[in-house]
């Protein structure tokens, strides 16, 4: 994608998203970043990181992303209202730029599931299409040791990577089934991007065809 084209795609979601209010943002919807270590969770790299409900996991794992705060920030978007979460795009806003707001609900993943999000804008099993999972060590080697007890130096980010993958994907399958199907979660999944062990560990999976 070009820079204008990402240009140009910020201004039409700027249109699309001022006909619902003037502080919606699709990434509140279809982004979204686990830390694993915290067990925490926010939308987009910019609101701070918040607690995922353990309790509320045993009866909605889709609520590893759809979490009480999202759902309240999401409400307020819809009323017209500033989580101040997001300051940082409010501030660039004042200036009368366009933010990370337009931008990333610009992107082809975010904006393609705008109509959906409107039919039911405050469901709390919603699946994103931009999913960030970060690791630490601990992880990291319990997912190594779990199918290689002793892997070889060279093929241990290899081994992390086919293991953290088939995991998650599986994990995606079992927790977002109603709106993916069975089957179907590569079709929804458009990113993938997986991060730990000190930042050397690092891949991404993107789903271009989505």
């Amino acid at each position: 994608m070009s820079t204008s084209d990402y240009k140009s795609d910020a201004d039409r979601a700027k249109e699309k998203l001022e006909t619902v209010s003037p502080t919606m943002c699709l990434a509140k919807w279809n982004q979204t970043s686990l830390h694993l270590p915290t067990g925490k969770t926010n939308s987009c790299y910019h609101p701070p990181l918040h607690k995922i409900s353990p309790d509320k996991l045993n009866y909605n794992p889709a609520s590893l992303h759809n979490t009480a705060e999202k759902l309240q920030q999401r409400k307020e978007m819809l009323e017209g209202k500033k989580p101040e979460g997001c300051s940082y795009c409010w501030n660039i806003e004042k200036t009368g730029e366009m933010s990370d707001r337009h931008y990333r609900s610009g992107e082809p993943w975010a904006m393609q599931d705008f109509d959906d999000i409107m039919k039911k804008p405050l469901d709390d099993k919603w699946t994103p299409r931009y999913v960030e999972v970060n690791f630490n060590n601990a992880a990291i080697s319990s997912v190594v040791t779990a199918h290689h007890s002793s892997p070889p130096r060279g093929a241990r980010k290899s081994i992390v990577m086919e293991n953290i993958q088939r995991h998650l994907l599986t994990t995606c399958r079992n927790t977002f089934k109603e709106r993916a199907g069975p089957c179907q979660i590569e079709s929804i999944i458009h990113t993938l991007m997986l991060s730990g062990d000190g930042g050397q560990l690092c891949t991404r999976i993107s789903n271009t065809s989505v």
